[in-house]
This record gives C-alpha cells, structure tokens and sequence, in this order.
C-alpha cells in the first residue's frame, strides 16, 4: 500500500471547485430569477485536464446550474473555462456587464474537451 504525506493527502482532499460562487441569472430588466451559474477563481495553471475532470464530473454534472465557468486569476481578460452537460471549454473568454455578470463571448482559440467513459477526451483539433 502506498503511503501519502500528511501535506498530500491534504493536497488531495482539496479541489477547485471548494471555493465556488453561486450567481443568479436573471432577466434583462433584472426582476426575476432565471437561473443560477456558478464561478470558480483559479490561477490558469490549477486548471489541468485532472482537475477540470474532477470538476466537471464531481460539480459541474452533480448540479443544475445553467452554467458552470472558471475564472482564471492570472489573467486581465476575463479568460476561463465553461462548462455545461456534455461539453468543457478551457481557455474562453468572458464578457463581464456593468451588474458583474458573465456570457461567454464567441470562442477564438479554444480547447474542447467531451466527456467520454469518465474522462474528458481533447477535441479541439476535430472542430
């Protein structure tokens, strides 16, 4: 049996999505509730094919968000991943209103990851 540090097992038991916020969606004249999304706020370099797996089969599939997105904190430009049932897309963009809300822009140069068997599969070069 394999034995794990204290500081390890520690590592382990963490994830990126430990931290996330819930935002309302709501309509355009701001008076009913639509909805939620959630965001995660992580350097770009915590957002490996593992730990977006982990987040996206353990958080993103176990709730009924409209949307799930990640922002990175290493970047000016409100760049991410997004997520909904069947699909991650890492590196994105966002757009940010005058309220702090968010919409994904229009994908320029992204990696698309399906979820196949438990794992996300890259298809970004079959587009």
């Amino acid at each position: 049996m394999k034995e794990t540090k204290p500081d390890e097992e520690e590592r382990l038991e963490r994830h990126i999505y430990d931290s996330a916020v819930i935002r309302d969606v709501v309509n355009d004249e701001r008076t009913k509730k639509l909805g939620e999304y959630s965001i995660i706020y992580v350097s770009s370099t915590d957002a490996t094919v593992e730990s977006l797996a982990d987040w996206y089969f353990n958080y993103v599939m176990m709730h009924n968000y409209n949307w799930c997105m990640i922002l990175y904190t290493d970047s000016s430009k409100n760049q991410g991943v997004y997520a909904i049932a069947g699909v991650v897309d890492k590196d994105v963009f966002f757009e940010q209103d005058e309220y702090g809300d968010y919409a994904l822009l229009e994908p320029l140069k992204e990696t698309l990851y399906l979820p196949e068997g438990g794992f996300l599969v890259d298809y970004s070069d079959q587009k």
